[in-house]
C-alpha cells in the first residue's frame, strides 16, 4: 500500500571520511541534511531501488553506515484516508 501512494523512505548514510559532494549532481533523492561525515536523503523507493541510490552515494565517499526508515503504518492510513 505504501508504494501506491508513494511515500518516501528516508536513508541517512555515514561515511567513513569527510563526505565529498560535488557542487552540482542530478540525483534520484531529495537531500534533507548533510553533515561532515553523513548525508540523509528521502526518495521514492517505487522510482528507484536502494542499491541505485547508493550507488550514487558511493561516489561522494566510503559508505560505513546505511540507515533506512520506512513510513509508519500510521502514516500511509492517514493519506488514503
Amino acid at each position: 500500500m505504501r508504494d501506491r501512494i508513494g511515500l518516501p523512505t528516508v536513508m541517512k548514510v555515514t561515511y567513513k571520511g569527510v563526505l565529498q559532494l560535488p557542487a552540482q549532481w542530478e540525483a534520484p533523492f531529495k537531500v534533507l541534511e548533510r553533515g561532515d561525515n553523513s548525508l540523509t536523503i528521502e526518495c521514492n523507493r517505487q522510482e528507484w531501488k536502494a542499491m541505485d541510490v547508493l550507488r550514487v552515494k558511493n561516489q561522494w565517499g566510503e559508505i560505513e553506515d546505511v540507515h533506512m526508515e520506512e513510513p509508519d503504518f500510521e502514516e500511509v492510513i492517514h493519506r488514503v484516508y
